[in-house]
């Protein structure tokens, strides 16, 4: 159950996600080749019972004119009935923004990078434009819509208070970015969305908060409001904040549906 890459080229991981399709399951993370290196890469493993691991390597690079690459999730086309595709968002950091980008694939396996016509920026009416590297935009987790489409939320800077983004896609790869959801009670600091899923009539999300772990919220819409959990709101966590550095705590889980039924990993 546990996994570590050993290719030179990939190197170290950091984030990771998994997705599970016709008994495969893929795990993708960020990875970069040397520890004074930036991240610049996406790798896969791919396993068949999610214990044993086969290293696929690199899927997705950054681009020549990015600084370094930030992490995302996967999901199916809308449309999978009729054109088979999936898509990942991974962000990178050009010039003085951290924006989205896409790829597709047909087998979870061969990825090709999508059109930077498809780049998804910052919306000004609500979230922070003025970068200067310590706003964030990167790393969609969808779930969704009853009206098709997909809903989307991802790591942002508000404007207005601090919080998620959030969005909306018809075809899985077009997004338009929405007014982001309230938390309560209000957060004191910035914040990172891990993952969502719905179940039953409830989004559940994990929100990693200050670097401290992953915390518990739940909504009864898709745009929110975004309420703290009043049961075990602490998911995974070590309560130290001081912890992050040495990375002795559980960071950043993801939701992944198995075959039998929701799942967590992390790193």
């Amino acid at each position: 159950m546990f996994y570590k890459p050993q290719s030179k080229e990939t190197g170290l991981m950091w984030d990771t996600w998994l997705y599970w399709h016709e008994g495969t399951y893929f795990l993708f993370y960020l990875a970069k080749p040397k520890s004074d290196g930036q991240w610049d890469n996406v790798s896969l493993a791919t396993s068949d019972n999610g214990v044993h691991w086969k290293e696929q390597g690199a899927i997705l690079a950054k681009r020549p004119d990015a600084v370094w690459m930030g992490t995302g999730s996967t999901w199916a086309s809308p449309n999978f009935e009729r054109d088979g595709k999936f898509f990942i968002n991974f962000s990178e950091w050009r010039g003085d923004q951290q924006t989205i980008f896409f790829g597709e694939s047909t087998d979870l396996i061969r990825w090709t990078r999508l059109e930077d016509e498809l780049e998804l920026k910052p919306d000004a009416r609500w979230y922070n434009v003025d970068q200067g590297g310590d706003s964030r935009w990167d790393c969609i987790f969808t779930t969704p819509s009853d009206e098709g489409g997909l809903w989307g939320y991802w790591t942002a800077t508000p404007s207005a208070h601090y919080g998620v983004g959030f969005g909306r896609s018809d075809d899985g790869i077009a997004w338009e970015a929405l007014e982001p959801p309230k938390i309560e009670p209000p957060l004191q600091h910035r914040c990172q969305h891990g993952a969502v899923a719905r179940i039953g009539d409830t989004y559940y999300h994990m929100l990693n908060l200050n670097h401290g772990g992953m915390y518990t919220y739940l909504a009864e819409r898709p745009q929110g409001p975004l309420r703290r959990a009043e049961k075990n709101a602490a998911l995974l966590t070590s309560g130290d904040d001081a912890s992050f550095a040495g990375a002795r705590y559980t960071y950043f889980a993801r939701f992944f549906h198995a075959p039998d039924g929701l799942l967590v990993n992390h790193h």
